[in-house]
């Protein structure tokens, strides 16, 4: 799967489960992308989860914190820029 078709896919979710208009980060997790929605408000919703996009199968998976697994993936995770059409900057 291309980052790009996974940029779609994650902005997909996040518009139909929080209405979210863009994509506030990206990371790269070795086998997978995590990405984080937004709105241009900036408003928060708690509990709101992020998304991992799998590389290989393209796959969508929620990205649950606490945890203690996920919270060293994060340590070794790569910050990515995105592409200017999914990016929101709140």
């Amino acid at each position: 799967m291309k980052f790009e078709e996974a940029c779609e896919k994650a902005l997909d979710y996040f518009r139909k489960e929080y209405n979210d208009s863009g994509l506030r980060s990206a990371r790269d997790l070795k086998e997978s992308w995590l990405f984080e929605g937004a709105n241009e408000d900036g408003a928060v919703v708690y509990g709101k989860q992020d998304v991992t996009i799998d590389k290989k199968s393209g796959e969508l998976d929620l990205f649950y914190l606490p945890n203690e697994e996920n919270f060293k993936r994060l340590d070794e995770a790569v910050k990515i820029e995105l592409p200017e059409k999914y990016r929101i900057n709140v």
